[in-house]
């Protein structure tokens, strides 16, 4: 058998690796610990012994851990007259691939092709033979089993009788202390010697390497190979003995010094691995500070700008304070000119009341003095009567008449008095008129007195501060007393600080 190439993709921790080997000399591997050299001989044999469904536990050990991806291994190899290139894969959409170049071209898949392949090994390799030829790492230094090997069958076949054709084949049951099963395995080995002996010169065992000695027979041969084999092995059992059993205390020893490297080899991974994920976590952190670095210029370039703004607002706060300072002088004027204006209705009101009282009562003034002359004119009547009844009485005896008269007298006399009195409150009433008159000079006081009113407001106006806002990009919303106003861009809003007014800018400021 002669491999040429073999390729492995995603086995265990083999992504993908590519071996093409030689057709003569020696191919050594080389690599780190658990890097997947032994892999590739295991992946071989499961290559030319599993069926692509196989779920057995050695060849679900070749499936990568974490990975939902088919395992393939391909290999180009050639078994006596057959060279064909050999591929499988496992896991997902499982295949196999067979094809045959030589003696003659062949193609097949599935079963088939793999069956063909064991056909092909059976013909023409001694599987055990190929067996214990191989020395794999994990596997314990112990007898070679050739029970089952054909072509070592056949060479102690062989061996055995050239033996008996010249005579030379020795008592396997002579007294040597061995039992029955140590003589046939004696035997065995003794044929293969024999063998051996056959196909190649005498060896010199003399020890002074004279060329002129004798040369030594295959019994001394045989000695010699059972006085080498007692250096490793006991004659009664095969136990392990002399530099054999020191070789494998020596390979338990290793194997414990193996076992502590590999502790101290995990220990430093965990430790690797620890650094990594520090790294990792300072690779974050270092992240994180150029982030918040960033964000501290970031926040910096923000806080020149409301320093700016606080200075801003700063002198803002100063002028609105003397804008309200300004502002309320201003509502004290007009205030003061409010109270004037008020005082000025006020009188306005009692001028005209007092007028619409002058006008009631020169009405009345007007009846009382018909009323007065009429009685004026009745007392004339009336004393003249009284003179001609009080001559009449004096003349007649009309003395009820008289009385009757008297009493007349009496109802006119009070009459007159009432009239006197309306006369009085007549002339009072003229003469409060003409305190409170409404000629042209009071009228055209009242206008000036209105005139001045609107002036004081309109200087009111003017003597306090005023807010102008100015939109200077798109439409920005802003609140005033409680009203939402929008400004498009370059729109002004005017208003005077004649009392107090909050202004916010929704989301950055209220003043």
């Amino acid at each position: 058998m002669r491999i040429h190439r073999l390729r492995l993709s995603n086995v265990k921790g083999v992504t993908d690796r590519e071996v093409a080997f030689p057709d003569h000399g020696v191919i050594v591997l080389e690599g780190p610990n658990e890097i997947g050299k032994t892999t590739m001989i295991e992946a071989l044999d499961v290559l030319l012994e599993e069926k692509d469904s196989s779920r057995k536990r050695h060849v679900l050990a070749l499936r990568p851990v974490g990975r939902d991806v088919p395992t393939t291994i391909e290999a180009e190899l050639s078994f006596g007259p057959y060279r064909f290139r050999y591929r499988k894969q496992w896991f997902r959409q499982p295949a196999t691939e067979l094809h045959v170049t030589a003696p003659r071209i062949e193609q097949l898949t599935g079963v088939a092709a793999h069956e063909r392949v064991g056909e092909i090994i059976a013909q023409t390799t001694d599987v055990p033979l190929w067996r214990a030829l191989r020395l794999m790492q994990a596997a314990p230094l112990a007898q070679v089993e050739l029970g089952g090997s054909a072509a070592l069958a056949a060479a102690l076949d062989a061996a055995a009788q050239a033996a008996l054709a010249d005579g030379s084949i020795l008592d396997l049951d002579h007294d040597t202390g061995l039992d029955q099963d140590q003589g046939a395995a004696d035997a065995s080995e003794r044929a293969e010697r024999r063998v051996a002996d056959r196909t190649r010169p005498p060896r010199d065992l003399s020890g002074d390497g004279d060329p002129g000695a004798p040369a030594v027979g295959p019994e001394s041969l045989i000695a010699a190979v059972e006085a080498e084999v007692a250096r490793y092995l006991t004659a009664a059992r095969g136990q392990p003995t002399g530099e054999y059993r020191a070789a494998l205390d020596a390979v338990t020893a290793a194997t414990t010094a193996a076992a502590a490297a590999e502790a101290a080899v995990a220990e430093v991974d965990a430790d690797v691995r620890a650094h990594e994920q520090v790294a990792e976590r300072a690779r974050d952190s270092a992240r994180v500070l150029a982030d918040a670095q960033d964000e501290l210029t970031d926040l910096e370039a923000r806080w020149v700008d409301v320093a700016a703004l606080e200075t801003e607002r700063a002198e803002a706060a100063g002028a609105a304070e003397a804008a309200d300072r300004d502002a309320a002088r201003a509502r004290e004027r007009c205030e003061e000119r409010a109270e004037l204006i008020a005082d000025i209705d006020t009188r306005t009101a009692t001028v005209q009341a007092h007028a619409e009282a002058v006008a009631e009562l020169a009405g009345e003034l007007r009846l009382d003095e018909l009323r007065l002359a009429d009685l004026a004119a009745q007392r004339q009547v009336a004393a003249t009567r009284v003179e001609l009844l009080t001559a009449a009485v004096r003349q007649a005896d009309l003395v009820d008449r008289a009385d009757r008269t008297a009493a007349q007298v009496t109802a006119m006399t009070e009459r007159l008095e009432r009239a006197a009195r309306a006369d009085i409150d007549r002339r009072e009433a003229a003469a409060e008129l003409a305190r409170y008159s409404l000629d042209e000079a009071a009228v055209r006081r009242v206008e000036r007195a209105v005139t001045g009113l609107d002036l004081a407001r309109s200087q009111c106006d003017a003597d306090s501060a005023r807010l102008t806002l100015r939109a200077l990009e798109g439409a920005q919303r802003v609140t005033i007393d409680g009203a939402e106003l929008t400004l498009d861009a370059g729109a002004d809003y005017e208003r005077s600080l004649t009392e107090t007014v909050q202004l916010v800018l929704p989301g950055q400021l209220t003043l």
